[in-house]
């Protein structure tokens, strides 16, 4: 039988009490030690908090391997370029992702407003999208890319897009927002963020914690990383660039450069499927399963991928015919 969302069993109480207990204890299952309350259509159900787990099916087994040798694959390929041929193509995706995590957002950016702060041609006193590309930018030159404690995500927050929120969104907590934030996709509610303070704060360290454990695969703790994020939603604007990022610099710890960039791009490319997703991972019914989130993440990730190599075998044949 097609491994099925737990909400396929609702109708049968006992099967899917069964059911949900064999996938949660089971032996190639990852319980992460991050909780959620379920969310539907915005509201808070009226259960108590649940562990998010992730189940090895075969498919997301063999979607993890397929990227690291994808990623070898590019890796080996963009090896075989010209410098200058490889920077300019490198530069061209931070562009499309930048571009991308724009978009998905609904903040206006241009392309060539973009490219010309890449290449330190903007205006002087211009403040808007500089902290995005900047920070974007310095992830060749990290060696290593580190949670340490919960005032980094603030600190994030302030280097990435705090010169692009206006004056109703200003954070007015201690490090992140007091009041409540409904999440609307169109003109229907997706998601609901956190609320006070102290459970954002509380929330945010048990991620960090979650980052450094090493029994569950590291891509896997990556996409569930960004989940739990975007759940949490610290701040009232932002939370998806911040989410973007974070995701754009641990896959850079993990694969190579290309591969790290192209996620957001391919995202936005499937905004509806990704909606779809978080949605399920979050549903009463999916109880704290996040098997689903993490095997759609992982194929927009191989997506990118082998688009990239596409790209790559073109530009190397291009060049052999010069």
């Amino acid at each position: 039988m097609h491994y099925q969302s737990l909400i396929y069993y609702r109708l049968n109480p006992d099967e899917f009490h069964a059911e949900y207990h064999k996938r949660l204890t089971g032996y190639g299952s990852f319980t992460a030690n991050l909780s959620i309350t379920p969310i539907q259509k915005g509201q808070f159900s009226s259960q108590s908090e649940l562990p998010l787990f992730i189940v090895h099916i075969p498919e997301l087994f063999q979607l993890n391997e397929q990227i690291i040798a994808l990623s070898h694959k590019i890796e080996t390929l963009a090896n075989e370029l010209p410098n200058l041929a490889k920077t300019q193509y490198l530069n061209h995706l931070l562009i499309n992702e930048l571009q991308s995590t724009n978009e998905i957002e609904q903040v206006r950016s241009t392309k060539k407003e973009l490219t010309a702060i890449l290449n330190q041609q903007a205006p002087k006193n211009q403040k808007r999208f500089v902290g995005l590309v900047q920070m974007y930018q310095s992830f060749t030159q990290t060696e290593h890319f580190q949670l340490d404690a919960v005032a980094d995500f603030r600190t994030i927050y302030d280097q990435l897009v705090a010169d692009d929120v206006t004056d109703d969104d200003q954070l007015d907590g201690l490090l992140f927002r007091k009041e409540s934030i409904t999440v609307m996709a169109s003109t229907r509610a997706l998601h609901r963020g956190l609320t006070p303070e102290t459970k954002i704060i509380e929330h945010l360290n048990h991620l960090i914690l979650f980052m450094r454990d090493e029994t569950v695969p590291i891509l896997y703790r990556i996409m569930l990383m960004h989940y739990f994020f975007e759940y949490i939603h610290p701040f009232y604007d932002g939370n998806g660039r911040v989410g973007r990022y974070l995701l754009f610099q641990f896959l850079a710890q993990e694969l190579d450069n290309f591969s790290a960039i192209s996620l957001a791009y391919t995202i936005n490319k499937q905004k509806a499927t990704y909606y779809e997703i978080f949605e399920l991972a979050s549903h009463p019914h999916n109880q704290g399963e996040a098997t689903f989130f993490c095997l759609q993440m992982l194929d927009f990730l191989a997506t990118g991928q082998q688009n990239i190599l596409n790209d790559l075998t073109e530009k190397k044949q291009q060049m052999r015919n010069i």
